[in-house]
């Protein structure tokens, strides 16, 4: 989870997010990176995201996204 927090929040080098989502559009993101592919849990999870980088990070972190 570290990991996914730091790459969303623009803290590693080499790697920058561009065109961040907005923190409303959960279900847009986890069909997007998860390809569809996402549990109810997993998007209310996300969906309590705060800020675009927890969201993404929350995604990356989502269970669906570790069995890839």
């Amino acid at each position: 989870m570290n990991i996914a927090l730091a790459i969303a929040g623009n803290q590693m080098r080499g790697i920058s997010m561009v065109n961040q989502p907005a923190a409303s559009d959960s279900r847009g993101l986890a069909a997007t990176i998860l390809n569809g592919d996402v549990s109810d849990a997993t998007l209310a999870t996300i969906s309590k995201a705060t800020t675009a980088p927890q969201m993404v990070a929350l995604t990356l972190g989502a269970p669906e996204f570790q069995r890839r």
